[in-house]
């Protein structure tokens, strides 16, 4: 395959008409792609001359490459992992900004093997190279190809950029070789001499004079000396001579006015010198130690002692004057009206009591007395002044009965002999005449006394005793009645012989009198229910059949994938009418082709399902697509929309045969922008035309009124109380426009999240203004170098991190006295420990109103059950009862569990059946025993007792129906043909039922192509080429494709399929699935192999990566003498007096580096 296919049918745009030419595109002619790979990993990316940033009138900036004698500019940009193109910029481009915004001016080229650009082809709108403008907040991003000219930063409400606003620090610029000059004057460092300027100099020093030995009342020649102590006359110093000198110079400070450097030393100077001599640290430090001779720290400096006197020069005369109007201490003697604080109630020292604490004090003794009795005298003479008041009213209530209604009924009795009191009811009593005998039994200390004196004998259950009662008023045993019982006798007599009421048995009527037959039952009443009844309608045991579970209670459906016909595409929310594999046909009947066969997957008890649409070719063994789609598992979910499952016979749209097609960049025939624009505040996408407020619809609006140069205002106004005519700027104040205030920038609040009190919080935010305003809010700095924390020993709910953290102060906009502080943290900290999205509030109104911090809940930091007194999810003991008006729902196997004395009793539903559960003596909250009482089958509600029944009651009802051991049906039934009555299990096959068989159809076959189209649907094994592989055949043997097989091969050893058309049969052969075992040859997608790819390009290890000049030597200048060494270049030159072949050359080595070897140049 060749490397570029040119095309001849483009039409390429005048050279003229190009500001950008990128170097290499495709289509441009006797090029290749290879030429853009000329340079990657040799030289650098980067500016190497022109495209550089200027102000360009107003609001634009101009990018141009005229500098000088250069008219045109130099770039190159890595593109992708191996192209590299280099841009010219041939003419200046204008960009226009807006104010108020970022800017990134990026450089952008492209090239894409096989792609048409501008450059080649005037109908594509691809650019190979570009201007790009970016704005941006923080930061800005380069892609692919890119490099950034520079950035603008225009500030708001400017009218014009000027060089300020562009900084091109953060641009890559690059130089390349040495230029070569042919000046002998020029002092530039980052020029080579050429050979004519080196034998310019060299003619120019021969034109001049023979030197001479030089003296000192001559020029000449003199010889040089090194030496730093010679004294000779006849010898010249050489720059090294006169450096080492300059460097010991360097090192000696002058005489006069010196500037010493490192840490100078000087001798002590003894306490009290007062002269010139110099005084080193030592010497201030003991002055100033004696002058503060032992003062506290906070006094230690004269700034602090003129701070605590107040700055008052006259501080004593202040004071003693202050003095002079003070009471003394001791016995002071006060005028006027004096006033103290008043002391709490109960205080008990030597405390000034004020008037309001006495008058207070006797306001607590009076208290709310009446006032007959609010004084002492009327207290005294209302006791009858006695002294001893309590003893006198104690004795006198010693003689007192008790106030009670008990006693006071007792007492209202008229006794006398033989009379018995008694109770009547609550506190009331009477009395009655206690005769001998009474009197007699009450002399009796025992039960057995009594009954002896009354002549009951003794107690027994047999001869002459008397039978006991139980505490059930029962006889422990049976009792006999010769003379009978008088009266009604209701309950259960163990020899009744007729009911009181008659019941009903099996419909018959029964008093307990004679016997009665049941319909169905022997007479001799032992009727045996095992077996089978002749009305049995559901087996004891269900069996299986094909998997699917029949107890003869109801019918049930074999899953088959029998055609259901031309279905109609099923949309919305509708669901498939049947579960498990259905076929549908498609017959214009809205699948994605007119014609074809859908296979249809629905779950058992999942409501998700899948459709696989297999279309039908127009043309007979042509390829026909293959579309799927689903809908989740519930019950509103809406189908997806079709997706075509694309094959190696398929085409992707707008991909090219290769697949590496790139759809990025802007469609000639787009109608709607990827991201909506805003023009004049309205939304614009490019789908439909837009309406600007304020401009009619000819776009001609009228401008009377006010004209647009008015410069000021016919009648001032005041904008939130601020005059304003609009001759001049005015500023408003957030207090003028009730906003809150803020910083300027962001909040710096200490380093690296060290911790800072709330007083340090405190004294940073009054320093930033925060209490100038009733509301101001901070952003504080986001880099967690610049940022500080407060701890939790501050605040008591947890550690705040201030990095990127938002502070909000409120107060009365005058006083930091009364405010409060809310901290809103950011979303990740560099703190440990410290809470993230949370917020805290600080409110302080005084010292004496315990001002502290809270934090408040949200959804990111929520409240434990132990904050609010709730119990945890996880579960926790309620110490009282619990009713509930609505349901109790447990969504564990266990539910309902009572634990009370050794036992446990629970409820447990395992999904299928509900129990009733308990547990072994001694372990009420363990699991459950082998002891299963109660079964509830879930899914027909049928109850098994487990451990016996006792029916004290009976039973009603007929016996009729379903015995719980019938084995057989009363009649056999067919399923799918098959005779079925219960007694045994019975097995249906695929062809019985027209179902897919889920094991091995038949037996193996020959090959892979011997299952015909028309066999029975099913799974066979199929010889290839010495192993097995399995092909799956759905046959529905109607419509255009009636047949469809998949072959799958061993240990992902490939997935194929073919598809039969009509009655002819598979006439195409199998079509392999790509998959990421199973990926495409190059030459199956027309793409290079590695080793076609590694023969066209050479390896990085054979190129050269670099090139640089090596270190220099130096060659001295012989008179007629020319020089040359091979692979060097001059580099500089060096002109020493006037005497031939001491002029010095310099040169270095012209290198390239391959594989990280450095080689030089050779000479051709």
């Amino acid at each position: 395959m060749n490397d570029v296919t040119v095309v001849t049918s483009v039409t390429y745009p005048s050279p003229e008409s190009l500001a950008l030419v990128a170097d290499v595109q495709y289509h441009e002619p006797y090029l290749s792609a290879a030429l853009n790979r000329k340079f990657r990993g040799i030289v650098d990316p980067g500016f190497y001359a022109g495209f550089l940033p200027k102000p360009g009138g107003g609001m634009n900036l101009l990018i141009t490459s005229v500098d000088g004698d250069k008219t045109a500019g130099a770039a190159s940009v890595d593109i992708g992992e191996f192209y590299q193109v280099t841009i010219q910029q041939r003419t200046d481009i204008s960009l226009a900004l807006s104010a108020g915004k970022k800017y990134a001016i990026v450089l952008k080229g492209r090239y894409l093997l096989g792609e048409d650009t501008y450059q080649v082809n005037t109908a594509s709108h691809i650019h190979a190279a570009e201007f790009v403008t970016r704005t941006y907040t923080d930061s800005y991003q380069l892609g692919d190809g890119e490099l950034l000219v520079c950035t603008v930063n225009i500030p708001a409400g400017v009218s014009a950029i000027t060089q300020e606003m562009i900084d091109t620090s953060e641009r890559i610029n690059r130089t390349i070789g040495i230029d070569i000059s042919d000046s002998v004057t020029s002092t530039r460092s980052d020029v080579a001499a050429s050979s004519l300027a080196v034998k310019k100099a060299y003619d120019l020093a021969k034109s001049k004079y023979t030197a001479q030995d030089a003296s000192t009342t001559q020029k000449g020649l003199v010889q040089l000396s090194s030496e730093t102590n010679s004294d000779s006359e006849t010898m010249a110093a050489t720059p090294k001579a006169v450096k080492s000198v300059k460097d010991l110079a360097d090192t000696k400070a002058p005489i006069e006015s010196p500037s010493l450097t490192g840490t100078p030393t000087a001798p002590t100077a003894a306490q009290g010198t007062n002269s010139t001599q110099i005084a080193n640290t030592a010497f201030v430090k003991a002055a100033i130690t004696a002058l503060i001779n032992g003062a506290p720290g906070t006094l230690d400096t004269l700034k602090e002692i003129a701070a605590a006197i107040n700055n008052d020069p006259n501080f004593s005369t202040t004071i003693n004057n202050a003095l002079a109007l003070k009471a003394p201490l001791a016995s002071p003697a006060l005028t006027g009206v004096p006033t103290a604080p008043t002391a709490a109630q109960g205080t008990n020292n030597t405390q000034i009591a004020t008037t309001a604490y006495v008058r207070a004090a006797i306001s607590a003794l009076v208290g709310s007395s009446p006032e007959a009795l609010d004084t002492l005298n009327e207290l005294a003479a209302a006791l009858g002044n006695d002294p001893n008041f309590a003893t006198t009213m104690t004795n006198a209530l010693a003689g007192k009965q008790p106030l009670d209604a008990t006693l006071t009924a007792l007492a209202g009795l008229a006794t006398g002999a033989n009379k018995l009191p008694y109770f009547t009811g609550t506190d009331t009593v009477s009395q009655t005449d206690l005769t001998s005998v009474g009197r007699d039994i009450l002399a009796k200390t025992s039960v057995l006394a009594v009954i002896q004196y009354l002549g009951l004998r003794e107690l027994g259950t047999s001869g002459e005793k008397i039978p006991l009662l139980s505490t059930a008023n029962t006889w422990s045993a049976r009792q006999t009645f010769n003379g009978g019982i008088t009266g009604a006798l209701t309950g259960n007599a163990d020899t009744a012989t007729k009911l009181k009421t008659a019941r009903t048995i099996g419909g018959v009527v029964f008093d307990g009198s004679a016997n009665i037959n049941l319909p169905g039952v022997n007479t001799t009443g032992n009727q045996n229910t095992t077996g089978n009844a002749a009305t049995a309608t559901k087996l004891a045991t269900a069996r299986n059949i094909n998997g699917v579970k029949f107890d003869g209670s109801a019918d049930i459906s074999i899953p088959t994938i029998t055609s259901r016909g031309r279905v109609t595409a099923l949309t919305g929310t509708t669901q498939g009418a049947a579960t498990g594999l259905q076929m549908y046909e498609a017959y214009n009947n809205g699948y994605p082709s007119a014609y074809g066969n859908v296979l249809h997957l629905k779950g058992a008890t999942a409501v998700g399902e899948g459709e696989l649409f297999i279309g039908w070719s127009g043309t007979s063994g042509a390829h026909a697509p293959v579309h799927v789609r689903s809908r989740r598992d519930t019950d509103t979910a809406s189908w997806s929309e079709w997706a075509q499952v694309y094959t190696s016979k398929d085409s992707i749209p707008g991909v090219n045969t290769t697949g590496n097609q790139n759809t990025t960049g802007n469609a000639a025939s787009a109608t709607k922008l990827q991201t909506a624009r805003t023009i004049g505040g309205v939304s614009f996408n490019g789908t439909a035309n837009i309406d600007l407020p304020g401009v009619n619809k000819t776009g001609n609006q009228s401008t009377t009124g006010n004209a647009a140069t008015a410069t000021k205002l016919q009648t001032a106004r005041t904008i939130n109380g601020v005059s304003f005519d609009g001759t001049a700027n005015i500023s408003l104040s957030p207090a003028n426009i009730g906003c809150p205030a803020s910083p300027t920038g962001w909040l710096e609040t200490g380093d690296n999240g060290a911790s800072i009190t709330t007083e340090q919080l405190v004294t940073l935010l009054r320093d930033n203004g925060a209490f100038n305003a009733k509301v101001w809010i901070a952003r504080c700095a986001w880099a967690y170098a610049n940022s500080a924390s407060i701890p939790d020993s501050e605040t008591g709910c947890g550690i705040i991190p201030l990095a990127g953290a938002v502070i909000e102060v409120f107060n009365n906009g005058s006083s930091s006295n009364n405010y409060t502080i809310r901290i809103t943290t950011a979303t990740t900290t560099s703190v440990s420990g410290a809470l993230t999205n949370a917020e805290f509030v600080y409110v302080f109104n005084g010292t004496s109103y315990s001002p502290g911090w809270r934090r408040a809940y949200n959804t990111k930091n929520k409240p434990t059950a132990a904050d609010v007194g709730a119990l945890p999810l996880s579960g926790g003991a309620l110490t009282g009862g619990l009713t509930a008006a609505g349901e109790i729902i447990s969504k564990s196997a266990n539910g309902l569990r009572i634990a009370y004395g050794n036992y446990g009793f629970f409820i447990r539903n395992d999904g299928s059946s509900t129990y009733f559960m308990l547990t072994n003596s001694g372990n009420s909250l363990g699991t459950y025993n082998s002891l299963r009482p109660l079964i509830i089958n879930n899914a027909n509600g049928a109850v098994s007792i487990g451990n016996g029944l006792n029916v004290t009651g009976g039973i009603n009802g007929s016996l009729n129906g379903n015995a719980s051991t019938a084995t057989k049906l009363q009649t056999a039934r067919k399923i799918s043909s098959v005779a079925f009555d219960g007694s045994s299990d019975i097995t249906l096959k695929a062809s019985h039922v027209g179902a897919f068989a889920l094991g091995q159809t038949g037996s193996r076959v020959a090959n892979d192509k011997a299952v015909g189209w028309n066999w029975n649907s099913g799974v066979y094994d199929a010889d290839i080429s010495g192993a097995s592989t399995l092909i799956l055949h759905f046959n529905m043997n109607a419509g255009s494709c009636p047949a469809v097989q998949f072959r799958v091969n061993y240990k992902n050893g490939g997935i194929y399929y073919r598809s039969a058309r009509d009655g002819y049969g598979f006439e195409a052969d199998w079509s392999e699935f790509y998959t990421t075992t199973r990926k495409p040859s190059a030459s199956d997608v027309g793409a290079y192999t590695k080793s076609e790819s590694d023969s066209r390009y050479a390896l990085k290890t054979a190129c050269v990566t670099s090139v640089r000049l090596g270190a220099y030597k130096t060659h001295t200048m012989q008179k007629g003498t020319m020089f040359e060494t091979a692979g060097y270049v001059i580099t500089g030159l060096g002109i020493i007096g006037e005497v031939d072949g001491d002029d010095p050359a310099r040169l270095r080595p012209l290198q390239y580096c391959i594989n990280g070897t450095w080689y030089t140049a050779a000479t051709a």
